[in-house]
């Protein structure tokens, strides 16, 4: 198994940053179980404020 998993290591690698754009964080809020310093940038030029 080990074996495996190393040779698909490269495509693996590859793919993360598409599976990186389907994550967003508010899905996650509802799991932390811990105080938590947090910091919004409202300036991104990608994706303002106004498209989400």
């Amino acid at each position: 198994m080990k074996k495996i998993l190393c040779a698909m290591l490269p495509a693996l690698i590859a793919m993360a940053p598409l599976a990186a754009k389907n994550f967003d964080i508010k899905n996650f809020a509802r799991m932390i179980e811990c105080p938590v310093l947090m910091g919004i940038g409202l300036q991104d030029p990608t994706y303002p404020p106004t498209l989400t």
